[in-house]
C-alpha cells in the first residue's frame, strides 16, 4: 500500500492511497500509529494482534494493558464459536480501544495528556446506566467517581471523522479489574458514540 501524506494536525495525519483514492487517517497514541480505515486482517498484520474466537482481536501489554479493535460486523459473523482467525479479516475497523488498569489519578492524567496532545478541550459528562435483574437495580463495578450507577466519560472531536473517548469502563462483575479506556473512533454518528461510551 503506497501512502502519500496529505495533511498534518497535531498528532493526526491524513494520507491518501494513490492507487485507490482511499483517505487514510492516522492517530498517534500509546506508542502506535492507529490507521483508519483498515480491515481486521490489515490490523492483525500491522499491530501483531492475537485472536480469540469467535471474533476478538487484541494485544496485551504492548500499547496498553489491553488493546482491542472494534469493527463493522454482520448478523452471522459469530455463529461459529470456533471459527478460524481469518474469517473476519475483511471487516472494516471503526475503533481501537486501549484499556488501562485503574489507578486513582489515571483518568485525569489521560484526560490532560489527550487535551495537550490534540490541542482541544475534552468534554466530560456522567450518565446513569440502569440495569434491572430479577426486578432489582444492579450496580456497576466501575472506577467512576460519581456513583455506582453512572458511566463517567469524556470526548474530544478531532477533524477527519476522529473522536477520542475516555471512560471509566462499566461492568456488572463484582470481582473484575476496574479499568479506564481510551477509544479512538472513526466515522461514527453521535448516537453510536454515546451508545459505545455507555456500553460494557
Amino acid at each position: 500500500m503506497k501512502l502519500t501524506k496529505v495533511f498534518v494536525f497535531g498528532s493526526l495525519l491524513l494520507f491518501s492511497n494513490s492507487f485507490t483514492d482511499v483517505k487514510y487517517v492516522t492517530v498517534n497514541f500509546a506508542g502506535g500509529d492507529w490507521v483508519f480505515p483498515l480491515t481486521v486482517g490489515e490490523a492483525v498484520k500491522r499491530y501483531g494482534l492475537s485472536y480469540k474466537p469467535p471474533g476478538y482481536y487484541y494485544t496485551e501489554g504492548k500499547y496498553a494493558d489491553m488493546s482491542t479493535v472494534e469493527y463493522d460486523y454482520e448478523t452471522d459473523d459469530f455463529v461459529n464459536e470456533n471459527q478460524p482467525e481469518r474469517t473476519l479479516y475483511s471487516r472494516t475497523i471503526h475503533a481501537y480501544v486501549h484499556a488501562y488498569n485503574w489507578k486513582p489519578t489515571l483518568f485525569d492524567s489521560l484526560k490532560n495528556a489527550l487535551q495537550e496532545q490534540f490541542g482541544k478541550k475534552m468534554l466530560v459528562t456522567s450518565e446513569e446506566q440502569e440495569f434491572i435483574f430479577n426486578g432489582e437495580k444492579a450496580s456497576l463495578n466501575s472506577s467512576s467517581p460519581v456513583n455506582d450507577r453512572n458511566v463517567y466519560y469524556g470526548l474530544i472531536k478531532i477533524d477527519s471523522g476522529i473522536v477520542i473517548g475516555l471512560r471509566h469502563k462499566p461492568t456488572l462483575a463484582k470481582n473484575s479489574i476496574k479499568q479506564v479506556e481510551v477509544l479512538l473512533m472513526y466515522n461514527r454518528s453521535d448516537n453510536d458514540i454515546r451508545k459505545r461510551m455507555m456500553s460494557f
